[in-house]
């Protein structure tokens, strides 16, 4: 018996769900400070309370001029300063600004941990990571249904991301392993990772690479050391990070040293993706000799089990005809939308929506908007 065709949705109230697969939380270091162990960790833990400006003394960030000039984050880099309304606390703001933009579920993602590869300190990153998760699981997951997290996990210490995912990857709630894309000392397809994805496929956890330009300067540093402006830093450190990353992790064999383990790579939009699938294939056709642990193309492991964040899809009021596009070439099976809330770029769910609704086929559009996401991360189990 063949099975109906859905109906188009028209608008947005129309889908059956809406997930924004990449959801930010407006952290601080002195929000989770408390929740960092202290007979783990106590020796760092005085060590980082006596920092008075934690994202440059722990962390290393060093944008080329203030993130966001024309707006209050300028001066609030761990969060969105005064750009969207708030509520009483963090949990109850980030529920309001869902419903606001009628986004059901969301993934939650750090906003100054994804610079944590720019952490010199190893136990410094450790701790961290320590105080972290547990802060956004009982600040947040344990508390509302519809968000759900990531767990954190250090490049500086595989062996401990593998006993954070022991710890907290069979929570309710707890959907993926958050590796960050940008900044890292040793590549994510090194076996140096090989704890972290070991771990993550026994749990039955996507890996997440979120890029950031915060850790632009530990990626590119001849780059950054030229950057004359905080946009240069934006515009570069998200594609080229994933470009990097997704080019080492197939070329070296990691979807087939983890056969089970699916890919998410976060906030760089769908524009690169066509390009650089083709670009895969070509040289692998070409020297595919250097990498005989490969049985088929790159885009067909792609097609399997990568998936990509829509945010940011661009200008959509203009030319809205080519957002459609891009997601057709790129794959539509294998995007995901996402809001990127609170940030400033953020986009609504029309921004994604009203482009593709008539232009691709209504099952795909559901897909894109929230389906695959849903199955993806499990959310609703």
């Amino acid at each position: 018996m063949s099975v109906p065709e859905r109906e188009a949705a028209s608008s947005v109230s129309d889908l059956d769900v809406v997930v924004s697969a990449d959801e930010h939380i407006s952290e601080e270091v002195s929000d989770f400070f408390p929740y960092i162990d202290e007979s783990t960790y106590g020796g760092i833990k005085r060590v980082i309370e006596q920092a008075s400006e934690p994202w440059r003394e722990v962390f290393s960030v060093t944008p080329p001029l203030p993130p966001f000039s024309n707006t209050p984050m300028a001066s609030d880099y761990s969060g969105a300063g005064n750009v969207m309304a708030k509520a009483g606390d963090k949990l109850e703001t980030k529920l309001m600004r869902l419903d606001e933009f009628d986004i059901d579920y969301a993934v939650l993602n750090p906003t100054l941990m994804v610079a944590l590869p720019t952490v010199n300190n190893p136990q410094a990153a450790a701790a961290l990571v320590d105080g972290y998760n547990e802060w956004v699981y009982e600040t947040f997951v344990a508390e509302s249904d519809r968000l759900s997290m990531a767990i954190v996990v250090p490049g500086q210490k595989p062996r401990m991301g593998a006993e954070e995912i022991e710890k907290w990857g069979t929570k309710d709630g707890v959907v993926a392993v958050q590796v960050g894309a940008t900044g890292h000392r040793i590549p994510v397809s090194h076996e140096w990772w090989d704890p972290i994805y070991a771990a993550a496929e026994e749990t039955g956890l996507p890996v997440k690479y979120h890029s950031s330009f915060p850790a632009m300067s530990h990626a590119f540093p001849l780059q950054h050391r030229w950057h004359e402006l905080f946009a240069q830093d934006k515009v570069v450190a998200h594609p080229f990070s994933h470009m990097w990353n997704l080019t080492k992790l197939l070329y070296e064999g990691v979807p087939q040293k983890f056969p089970d383990l699916e890919f998410v790579f976060q906030e760089a939009g769908i524009g690169w993706i066509p390009y650089w699938r083709m670009r895969l294939d070509r040289y692998h056709l070409a020297l595919g000799q250097e990498m005989p642990m490969l049985d088929k193309l790159p885009t067909k492991y792609i097609n399997d089990r990568f998936y990509f964040t829509t945010q940011p899809v661009g200008h959509s009021d203009r030319n809205d005809e080519h957002i459609a596009w891009m997601a057709k070439m790129a794959g539509p099976e294998n995007l995901m939308y996402s809001a990127d809330i609170p940030h400033t770029d953020f986009d609504a769910p029309e921004e994604l929506f009203t482009p593709i609704k008539s232009r691709l086929e209504p099952d795909e559009v559901r897909g894109m908007m929230g389906e695959t996401a849903m199955d993806v991360f499990g959310l609703g189990d």
